[in-house]
């Protein structure tokens, strides 16, 4: 946030500018930063406080003002005595033992906004008591929603999980503390019972805080002096010999609130954009000499690193991270040590305009391209949405090597569209939530970046209600354009494979990966691959989806490597059951094309499987028969339903015939194996009997969802086009079709069906199916379109008559005679701001991509999962169904990487915030 005048020091390099110092122009800003501002062109970071334009809010938050006069002797005793007895009480909270966890050095992977003053917590009472304007309180009972709690709901509403909290210490001196409060923006006044309700805020949305002290000089110590304005008229205030009332504040107040709470979500940004060069100066051997242009980080890190010690060593914090700066204006980040490893550093960016360069703007591109590899910045001029997205290339790139470079994570805690300075020949609307298209550009290009992995977190300006834009600020102006691409929380190769096609995860009917959602809450994937001549479905198992112990062994016999999993609860017994059914690929009819079936345990205490049972045969194939790709899923009431393919080539073919079976357990949640009561394929239950002659291939991959009174049963229509390892044919037409099955542990009753017309070259082995269990709608993504070179879904409600007509999810992705490789859906439940449908696929560009949607299957833009950029990315698979309540609430994505021998076997745990 910017106010400060910025003043060119003559001293900066000529070598930086594509124009005379001359040319550059003063510039006049309204309201909070009426001073003029001599700015240096192109900057990326502007330093300070207020951008131009600001205004003051409507409304004015302020302390309660004493009745009577107190005399300053008065006030230095009790301040004596007060001072004593915050002593005294960090002393005693020093010592008493606190229950923290253990400090990871993963930082948490930040995307949001920033701007809400501490302020805005307070209860909103407009317009009460006759005609109150906000709704009631979510957080605080009897109470109407604060600002805060309006920007956190509207917030968490977009999947963001981070808000940047903004507020003064104006706690330096009674001087500074009446600027700061009578001149400074009304909602950043801090009080503690202002940071207090801010976390019971925050820890009701389950938000990530960014706790700023939105001050640029209070590093000063006492060899500093630096500049700040605040506020209309605005005062130029010099703070000078401030550090340690800066760390007081922050170990007795901000520190000691946090840790009361109970809430631990939060980071701790000490400074915004510390002013390190003109007009501060600093005093060298009994001399002031003003700092040059661009900021040195050495004047920091003194300040920094007292900073860091204080938090760690008397606040004894060491599980939450410490965000620094770099130097403002335009310098380099700082070089500092963390006892506890939890350091992360920030820049702020933003595509400025600036008429110096005609009707283009000068932009200035960090580096370390200096000699040496030193610190350099770089000059180009250029004002367009294609030269915008381009400078939004190099700043990731700047900030990819400065993480590098300093061993930290990185992350920009403020970006904005603001064009900062200048009138820009296309300009959209004004004040503080001005901008242009081309920033706009920008902004959305970085972020996109940002995501890309290894991803960057991000905080965009401002969604702060005093900007008088509304309580959402900018997020309901230009922030309203923005898409929030996803924020992988982890890539990791589970291993390499002997496999040289990429069909090691799919049918997509089948579900191949989860998070258990007990006790360890680890992660499996069950995947195909050959080991010890035994090609076969293996499992990979992991703690943390980051190390695994891949290649274990299911107990399948050879040539068994097509497979699903189903898992449910046991909390009677500490544990999770895992149910596995599984067939071979065969192309021929014969005995030992059965349909195999086991039992797993996961203990809450470990993440290792464990098989409770020996693999049986469910369903045996008789020496005419074929049985194939079975899907598992478990009814309302615990019992399991198993669908697959069968194929019978009978001698001649009289008897020939090719159906969906349906086996069902006659015992729920069972821990044993099971009896099971099976579909007759030649009836017409649960689809039509076909007889084509002399099909030994499955004629269909079908699925199996969980209703609220049985299952949805989808055939998955094979159309001839399948390969490799999913050879299925062609059978008697290319519709697809549905059937409601009821059970009630020893009759299967068939209800009502329904169906559609696929296009005739769209393969059954990409397509998926889900189910929101809140409402009971299905839906059914496959290749189609009136070209099939669409991705389209439809969907089915009760009493699953009727299927809706085609949503495009991914319009023309893929060019004549193609085919997507692989697409599954997730419904996400149990969290009312995230319950929602993602779809994973891939188009073999060396990439895989999503798109997320309510139930409607109306798809967002798609967005890029992972980008290998040079193999393809294949095949990805998910959880079906993830609970946001349980485990970490995070998908699992499972997928094929690499070139056509030694396939990789990669997974993600996808974030779903």
């Amino acid at each position: 946030m910017k106010n400060k005048i910025r003043i060119l020091p003559l001293a900066r390099p000529l070598r930086l500018l594509a124009f005379p110092l001359a040319s550059l122009p003063v510039q006049a800003k309204g309201d909070l930063t009426k001073s003029a501002n001599i700015a240096p062109l192109g900057r990326i970071s502007v330093s300070g406080h207020l951008k131009s334009n600001r205004k003051e809010p409507v409304w004015k938050m302020t302390e309660g003002k004493p009745r009577r006069k107190v005399s300053l002797k008065s006030i230095r005793s009790i301040a004596r005595k007060y001072i004593i007895l915050l002593i005294a009480l960090s002393t005693l909270i020093a010592v008493i033992p606190l229950n923290r966890a253990h400090a990871t050095q993963t930082a948490p992977l930040l995307k949001g906004w920033g701007g809400v003053g501490v302020a805005e917590s307070d209860q909103n009472s407009t317009g009460c008591p006759s005609s109150c304007k906000a709704p009631p309180s979510a957080v605080f009972s009897g109470e109407r929603a604060s600002n805060m709690e309006q920007a956190f709901t509207n917030l968490t509403s977009k999947g963001l999980n981070a808000e940047r909290v903004l507020f003064y210490n104006h706690y330096a001196n009674k001087t500074l503390n009446q600027i700061m409060v009578n001149h400074g923006v009304s909602v950043f006044n801090y009080t503690d019972s202002r940071l207090s309700r801010t976390f019971s805020i925050a820890q009701h949305f389950s938000i990530w805080l960014v706790l700023n002290e939105h001050q640029s000089c209070d590093w000063a110590n006492a060899t500093t002096r630096c500049h700040q304005v605040f506020g209309g008229p605005q005062y130029n205030v010099t703070f000078t010999n401030v550090q340690g009332n800066w760390t007081s504040f922050w170990q007795n107040n901000v520190t000691r609130v946090a840790y009361s709470s109970g809430y631990s979500n939060f980071i701790y940004e000490p400074l915004n954009e510390p002013h390190s060069s003109a007009p501060t100066q600093v005093l060298v051997a009994g001399v002031w000499q003003t700092q040059p242009y661009p900021g040195k980080p050495q004047n920091l890190v003194g300040a920094y690193q007292n900073f860091i010690n204080m938090i760690r060593n008397t606040v004894r914090d060491t599980t939450h991270f410490i965000i620094a700066s770099n130097a403002a204006n335009d310098g380099d980040l700082p070089t500092l040590t963390d006892s506890a490893s939890l350091l992360m550093l920030t820049h702020h960016f933003y595509y400025q305009y600036n008429a110096s360069c005609g009707t283009t703007a000068a932009h200035l591109v960090p580096s370390y391209t200096g000699p040496g590899n030193s610190f350099l910045l770089l000059t180009y001029c250029g004002w367009s949405n294609t030269n915008a997205q381009l400078w939004a290339d190099n700043v990731t790139s700047y900030m990819r090597t400065a993480q590098a470079r300093f061993g930290w994570p990185v992350i920009s805690t403020e970006t904005g569209a603001d064009y900062l300075s200048g009138s820009p020949p296309n300009a959209t609307l004004a004040g503080s939530c001005k901008y242009a298209p081309p920033n706009l550009a920008f902004v959305q290009e970085l972020i996109n970046d940002f995501s890309q992995s290894p991803a960057i977190g991000y905080q965009l300006w401002t969604n702060g209600d005093w900007t008088g834009s509304g309580v959402y600020g900018c997020l309901a102006g230009w922030g309203k354009s923005v898409t929030y691409p996803t924020v992988p929380s982890s890539f990791v190769h589970i291993t390499t494979t002997t496999q040289t096609v990429p069909e090691l995860t799919v049918p997509e009917s089948e579900q191949r990966t989860f998070q258990n959602p007990r006790g360890q809450h680890g992660y499996y994937a069950f995947y195909r691959d050959s080991l010890s001549s035994v090609q076969s479905c293996y499992l990979a198992t992991s703690p943390d989806a980051t190390s695994w112990t891949y290649g274990q062994s299911t107990g399948l016999a050879n040539l068994y490597d097509s497979c699903g999993v189903a898992f449910t609860q046991n909390p009677s017994n500490n544990r999770t059951l895992v149910y596995l059914v599984a067939s071979r690929h065969s192309t021929s009819v014969g005995t030992n094309h059965d349909i195999d079936f086991r039992i797993g345990s996961i203990a809450d205490s470990g993440v290792s499987l464990t098989w409770l049972t020996s693999i049986i045969a469910l369903k045996t194939s008789s020496i005419t028969e074929n049985l194939g790709y079975p899907a598992i899923a478990q009814d309302i009431n615990g019992y399991l339903h198993v669908v697959f393919s069968y194929s019978n080539d009978a001698s001649g073919t009289s008897n020939d015939a090719q159906n969906v079976e349906v086996c069902s357990s006659t015992t729920a949640n069972p821990t044993a194996n099971p009896s099971w009561v099976c579909s007759n394929p030649l009836s017409n239950n649960p689809f039509p009997e076909e007889k084509v002659a002399n099909i030994d291939t499955p004629v269909a991959m079908p699925h199996v969802l969980t209703l609220a009174s049985g299952v949805l049963i989808i055939k998955g229509t094979c159309t001839g086009v399948e390969s490799n390892f999913v050879t299925c044919s062609f059978g008697s037409d290319v519709i697809e079709r549905s059937a409601v099955m009821t059970w009630n542990g020893s009759t299967q009753s068939w209800g009502n069906t329904a169906s559609f017309t696929l296009n005739s070259a769209s393969p059954a082995h990409i397509r998926s199916s889900g189910i929101n269990a809140t409402d009971g709608r299905a839906l059914y993504a496959y290749q189609g379109g009136s070209t099939n070179l669409d991705l389209v879904a439809r969907y089915i409600d009760s009493p699953y008559t009727t299927w809706s007509s085609e949503k495009t999810q991914c319009s023309s992705c893929v060019s004549s005679g193609n085919y997507y490789y692989g697409a599954h859906w997730t419904h996400v439940q149990g969290v009312s701001s995230i319950d929602r449908f993602y779809l994973f696929f891939s188009i073999d560009n060396n990439k895989f991509y999503s798109v997320n949607e309510t139930d409607s299957a109306v798809a967002s833009a798609k967005i890029v999962e992972y980008n290998n950029g040079t193999t393809s990315s294949a095949y990805p698979t998910s959880q079906s169904l993830v609970v946001a309540t349980g485990g970490e609430a995070v998908i699992p994505v499972l997928w094929v990487q690499g070139l056509s021998t030694d396939r990789e076997i990669w997974f993600e745990k996808r974030d779903i915030n």
